[in-house]
């Protein structure tokens, strides 16, 4: 069966050992177990191209976990974070799309609201459609030489994508303002009317036209996946 369709869409789990293995009639569950985590790879794209680490910290605190448990976890991370992911111990692959300069000043931020994730993508230089097109096959590229069972996602645009493009389940870890069920990144009151957000569905939507995905009505819809991880509580991160 295909890998999306063993992970299954909401629920997802390690599959057994027999898909995974083929180990039939193996003595001891503590051995079979061990088979089975061994045999889970998952590739972890955080997104990178900011001047935090938060994207990538979710992202090394859920890979800590997993390879606790015996997976494999690598990771496609590049700038300035890939060193310290690198140092943890995990194989980090660096991409080379988008290429993103550094600065040649140390002026403030051009917005000063951020109303929702479009500004995300224009800072990352995801402005346009061969961008987009450039970047996606270097990551399926990076996944074919690579065979995850599974991607993990933080906020980067791609995943989704990726993950339909390769046939992989996609994991997401979010947060309840950019769910793209009910974003909402301005949560305490109305977008001023005067903020105009920049519109990438001409980036992106030219793309998914071409491999026969859906278009995105907003940029948030770029975070859909099999199963969404919101690492929170409900009293900061309600989902309604």
């Amino acid at each position: 069966p295909s890998r999306r369709r063993r992970f299954g869409a909401t629920a997802w789990r390690a599959p057994s050992a027999k898909a995974l293995t083929g180990h039939i009639g193996c003595q001891r569950k503590v051995r079979r177990d061990c088979e089975v985590l061994q045999a889970v790879k998952a590739l972890l794209l955080p997104s990178y191209l900011g001047s935090g680490f938060g994207h990538i910290g979710r992202c090394l605190a859920l890979a800590g976990e997993l390879r606790a448990r015996g997976w494999q976890c690598h990771f496609a991370v590049a700038g300035p974070h890939a060193e310290k992911v690198r140092r943890t111990g995990y194989h980090v692959y660096e991409p080379r799309r988008p290429f993103r300069p550094k600065p040649k000043t140390k002026n403030g931020p051009a917005y000063t609201i951020l109303s929702d994730m479009n500004y995300q993508l224009v800072r990352d230089r995801f402005d346009s459609p061969r961008v987009v097109r450039a970047s996606v096959r270097e990551a399926l590229r990076l996944v074919k030489h690579l065979q995850p069972d599974v991607l993990i996602g933080d906020t980067w645009p791609l995943t989704h994508i990726i993950g339909r493009q390769s046939g992989i389940p996609v994991v997401q870890i979010t947060k309840s303002i950019v769910h793209p069920a009910c974003p909402r990144l301005i949560w305490w009151e109305e977008t001023p009317p005067v903020v105009v957000s920049p519109d990438v569905r001409d980036v992106f939507n030219p793309v998914l036209r071409d491999w026969g995905l859906p278009p995105i009505e907003r940029a948030e819809d770029l975070l859909a996946g099999d199963l969404l991880l919101i690492p929170s509580i409900p009293e900061l991160d309600p989902v309604q």
